[in-house]
């Protein structure tokens, strides 16, 4: 049957020409536009692609180097506090001889990891005492002054009446050495004021210390160098490593001493990621498209098939995100996991310390004939139902960070608040010789709240304030309404203050003030930002003044929609 477009051969032809000719340069510019897309969007997705997996593995790698430094710190720092305990030997027995520092030495290394290679004294800056002395003899009578690689430290030492961390050195009698050294000062009358006795060291050795530390297992993966930092700035030449071999843009941490500081500096043995983890599924993906896109172009088939193709790419980034999703819950999960294990693990033996206090003091057994016992009984329960309380609140806060905290709230006054909460404070006080001072009005209305939370949160201030002030200090709980009809809930102590620099990360996790030269404090710089966050489920604030040196104010503020609650619901502590 003729067609009614071509009647003619020679409209045919010409007809057969331009169609001809306008498909090809169709095909030729879907081709070109499909190749410069084919190219283009996977690059750009590599391009993503790789600076995530670039960024994944140097917080991969950051995480695993910091496990190295924890421990380097971890052991460096713990053996150095032995020092503290030998310079306050010596205050006390100046005079002591060789045989009795050895006993010191030895008591002092009992627990010793067998990092510290041995303990001495420097008696006028001249080393008079050595433990062991089987192997370090030949140290006994050298003169620091004529030690000129090591004299600079001990004379910073002494200046500064504090420990000083130096090394790893040259050690007389062979070998490496980390050596703490702590001046002993002594009051010679109350007139002349501190005199200088001397030096009381320690060494550390080096080697023993890498091994302690498992460093190999570091250096296995990393090509890592140790440096010291002097004046925020990380030395040139490292003192363990070889910084040459260091690659480019390196993982840097500081590693916190007493008194000193060191970097660590290192990059994977194999250099950072040269393409993303995707890389080859991207070349796939983007050749598959350009064949199927070629085999459309070229067969002419419908459109719909490349919409098809676009969904299963669609459905391909969306199972990516799934994943990524997926795994960042998971993590969550473990981290859930581990606090739940670790809150069945304490509670157990807690369970039983509190089940065995109340039958104890229950008499079930047979009555103990003994006021003192039973009060100690009564004092353990109220210990280990506090200390299980504690480990509730911890894995309150993560509920609190997950947005799942549930308030248990009741009526009662700040009065029984603060009685309470003092109950299981007040002996450390006391042992302090500090005064405790209550001013709370008797008409002050009662509040509604979580009363374990609230005297979770007021009791890690009054531990804060107990540990931080000194003896004979004095602690002052005040309470009382603002002008907006808030309670406040105030502790005052006169201890060391708060540096104005660590007043805003005080109440981060972890955090603690910065401790004086002359006291350690112990503690996990938890207690501020559990407390925080417990008023903070209350809709209230946590408020912290001081004066470095010499006082301390944090105040709880409840707004005042918890304050005078209804007679009708009215419940006690």
């Amino acid at each position: 049957m003729p067609n009614q477009f071509f009647s003619t051969s020679g409209s045919l032809d010409e007809s057969l020409g331009i169609r001809t000719g306008s498909v090809w340069r169709k095909t030729t510019l879907r081709m070109a536009f499909l190749a410069l897309l084919c190219i283009g969007l996977p690059t750009l997705l590599e391009i993503s692609a790789y600076r995530e997996t670039v960024a994944q593995t140097r917080v991969d790698a950051r995480e695993e180097l910091n496990r190295l430094r924890v421990e380097i710190e971890r052991q460096i720092n713990r053996d150095v506090q032995l020092v503290r305990g030998m310079v306050s030997y010596v205050r006390v027995r100046p005079d002591l001889g060789q045989i009795e520092f050895d006993r010191l030495a030895a008591y002092l290394l009992s627990d010793d990891t067998n990092i510290i290679r041995n303990l001495a004294l420097a008696k006028n800056l001249t080393l008079s005492h050595v433990y062991p002395l089987e192997g370090n003899a030949s140290v006994i009578g050298v003169r620091y002054e004529d030690l000129t690689d090591q004299y600079p430290m001990v004379k910073k030492a002494v200046e500064e009446n504090r420990i000083i961390i130096a090394g790893p050195v040259n050690l007389i009698q062979g070998g490496r050495g980390i050596i703490a050294r702590f001046p002993v000062y002594r009051n010679t009358t109350e007139t002349d004021g501190p005199a200088l006795w001397g030096v009381a060291s320690m060494v550390i050795d080096f080697e023993r210390l890498l091994d302690t530390v498992k460093i190999s297992q570091f250096t296995r993966r990393y090509d890592l160098a140790l440096y010291q930092i002097d004046a925020g700035q990380m030395a040139e030449t490292p003192f363990f490593g070889d910084g040459s071999m260091v690659g480019d843009d390196p993982i840097t941490l500081d590693v916190s001493l007493i008194g000193t500081s060191w970097g660590i500096s290192a990059t994977p043995k194999n250099g950072w990621p040269k393409r993303s983890n995707r890389f080859w599924q991207t070349v796939a993906i983007a050749l598959l498209a350009f064949s199927i896109g070629c085999y459309l172009i070229i067969v002419g088939m419908r459109f719909e098939n490349a919409l098809i193709q676009l969904a299963v790419q669609l459905e391909t980034a969306k199972r990516e995100a799934d994943a990524a999703r997926s795994v960042a819950e998971s993590a969550n999960r473990a981290k859930t996991q581990f606090l739940a294990n670790m809150s069945h693990e304490l509670r157990t033996p807690l369970n039983a310390i509190i089940g065995f206090s109340q039958i104890m003091i229950g008499g079930l057994l047979g009555r103990i004939n003994n006021t003192k016992y039973e009060e100690y009984l009564k004092d353990i329960l109220a210990s280990s139902q506090h200390l299980l309380d504690v480990i509730g609140d911890i894995l309150d806060i993560t509920r609190v960070e997950a947005g799942e905290m549930e308030l248990h709230e009741q009526n009662f006054t700040i009065r029984a608040l603060v009685d309470a909460s003092l109950r299981l404070t007040r002996s450390r006080a006391d042992q302090k010789a500090q005064t405790v001072d209550i001013s709370i009005p008797d008409d002050l209305p009662r509040i509604r709240a979580d009363n374990r939370m609230l005297r979770q949160a007021l009791m890690n201030l009054l531990s804060n304030s107990i540990k931080f002030t000194p003896e004979g200090g004095r602690i002052t709980i005040s309470a009382g309404l603002t002008a907006a009809q808030e309670m406040e809930i105030a502790v005052h102590d006169t201890g060391k203050g708060i540096a104005p620099e660590d007043l805003e990360r005080i109440v981060e996790p972890f955090a603690q003030g910065r401790a004086s030269s002359e006291i350690a404090y112990e503690g996990t710089g938890l207690g501020l930002s559990i407390s925080k966050r417990m008023i903070d489920a209350h809709g209230g604030d946590l408020r912290i003044e001081s004066e470095l040196g010499k006082w301390t104010r944090v105040t709880i503020v409840l707004p005042a929609s918890r304050v005078n609650p209804p007679e009708a619901v009215q419940e006690t502590l």
